[in-house]
């Protein structure tokens, strides 16, 4: 899967969380909580047809977080780690790939995942905690990932098939509608914060319309970019034929 460096380096420089794009601290892979944060990052964001996560910054402040900053990032979050880990607890095998941007001389590892899904994945393996203070805390669990009641095969097969049906239009229009007055901070944070209580085609639903909404902002922000251009350039051309008219009426009054 080809990475686009600029797109990486820009995420790094400037991070900000969105629709397709999370924030995280640092955290060990080697580590079982470790593990399980990243298991739950890359379906998120996979699920989400196709997103990054930026690690190593504070998800509320967006500031480096440097106190917890592993000795050698690109060692720490090599693609083969991060892929095993995946491949290992997703239900389904997705490709990830790994960049890295550079600030103010410190590496931020950017796990990207490709677009274009055609079902969601969810968690396939429970994962332990190990240790002698919290032995047996469950940190993975299917019933957890896929938001249902506690099951097993059955019950992923069942999400599955529900979020392939698709909504029929009448109440497609309804939800429209509502995620038109609630507005797109509301709809982001309501996705961001764990579960809805929606039902899938909903979420689905609100996915598809944030999406939207970022595209038309970033084409409203292109076309202002644009209209600040023509505007700098008709004033540089207007200032220049202003002096150049000065300049003629200067000789005009000079000459014999």
């Amino acid at each position: 899967m080809a990475i686009d460096q600029t797109q990486i380096q820009n995420l790094v420089s400037r991070p900000a969380e969105g629709l397709n794009v999370e924030t995280k601290r640092w955290i060990d892979p080697d580590e079982d909580t470790g593990i399980a944060k990243i298991v739950r990052a890359c379906l998120a964001i996979r699920n989400r047809d196709g997103a990054f996560v930026v690690f190593g910054f504070d998800n509320k402040t967006l500031q480096p977080d440097l106190a917890h900053e592993p000795a050698n990032a690109q060692t720490a979050f090599h693609v083969g780690t991060i892929q095993g880990i995946v491949s290992r607890y997703c239900s389904e095998p997705f490709e990830i790939a790994i960049g890295f941007g550079t600030r103010d001389g410190h590496q931020y590892p950017v796990p990207v995942t490709p677009q274009g899904i055609i079902t969601p994945v969810a968690a396939k393996a429970d994962l332990i905690k190990s240790g002698p203070s919290c032995a047996g805390a469950q940190l993975l669990s299917l019933s957890q990932k896929i938001g249902r009641e506690p099951g097993s095969r059955e019950s992923l097969n069942r999400f599955l098939s529900g979020v392939r049906s698709m909504a029929d239009n009448g109440r497609e229009a309804r939800w429209l509608a509502e995620f038109e007055q609630l507005g797109y901070r509301d709809i982001r944070d309501t996705l961001r914060h764990g579960p809805t209580g929606w039902e899938e085609a909903r979420r689905q639903c609100a996915f598809r319309w944030l999406r939207e909404k970022e595209k038309e902002r970033d084409q409203l922000e292109a076309r202002s970019r644009q209209d600040t251009r023509r505007t700098l350039i008709a004033a540089v051309l207007a200032v220049i034929i202003g002096a150049l008219a000065l300049i003629v009426s200067i000789i005009a009054i000079f000459r014999p």
